[in-house]
């Protein structure tokens, strides 16, 4: 079982559901990727990885190794703005990809499509706004997902022969999740109040529950 890793709750949570219901011996390989050692998302994943007891690879990219991805990139996407997909983060997620590449996975399981759902967005948590207000923000989360958000990784992904799960995209789950209240989704500044429950439960540590969304 092959899944990406943030350390954050989405994907510590999906990986705490994998290890129950799969059991200690069924091997799970994850993949967490950051900037140095001090990145977050490195130090959360670790744990995450420690506390399931998961195959566990890190992925601090080398200056050879985006000078060779740069290049790459640019061959396969002439048409696409460079600036822009740094800062949007299409480019991290072509390095990583590359990157897992190299393991040969058929299939990744990644996390997307649960912010827009949960209210894990910062919009979605403006204590300012209206409860019709909230709504609206989680409708257009939900409207843009696909366009700035699935299109490009099913590209990236698909580029490098691999296909992906998206367990929170199940269409059960998100019918399940469209009849819970918004008020019982996200509070103020607290966004998936559920999920956070959940996680409680299965034993995910306290650290990666509270941790704040970069």
């Amino acid at each position: 079982i092959y899944t990406t890793l943030s350390g954050g709750l989405d994907s510590t949570l999906s990986l705490a559901l994998l290890r129950k219901s799969l059991g200690p011996e069924v091997k799970i390989i994850t993949f967490t990727m950051g900037g140095n050692e001090e990145h977050p998302d490195i130090k959360y994943g670790r744990l995450a990885a420690k506390t399931f007891k998961t195959e566990h690879h890190e992925f601090i990219p080398t200056p050879n190794e985006i000078h060779d991805g740069l290049d790459d990139f640019k061959k396969d996407r002439p048409d696409e703005d460079l600036g822009k997909a740094v800062l949007r983060g299409s480019f991290d997620v072509y390095l990583l990809y590359k990157y897992l590449s190299h393991f040969r996975p058929k299939t990744v399981i990644v996390h997307d499509g649960i912010d827009e759902q949960m209210g894990g967005y910062w919009e979605h948590r403006n204590k300012r706004m209206s409860e019709d207000e909230r709504k609206e923000k989680f409708r257009i989360f939900w409207g843009k997902l696909k366009s700035e958000h699935l299109d490009g990784l099913i590209k990236t992904s698909q580029r490098f022969g691999i296909h992906l799960l998206f367990p929170y995209l199940d269409e059960e789950l998100v019918g399940f999740i469209a009849r819970i209240p918004v008020k019982d989704r996200v509070i103020e500044e607290i966004g998936k109040i559920p999920l956070r429950e959940i996680a409680s439960e299965l034993k995910v540590p306290k650290g990666i529950i509270s941790r704040r969304k970069r």
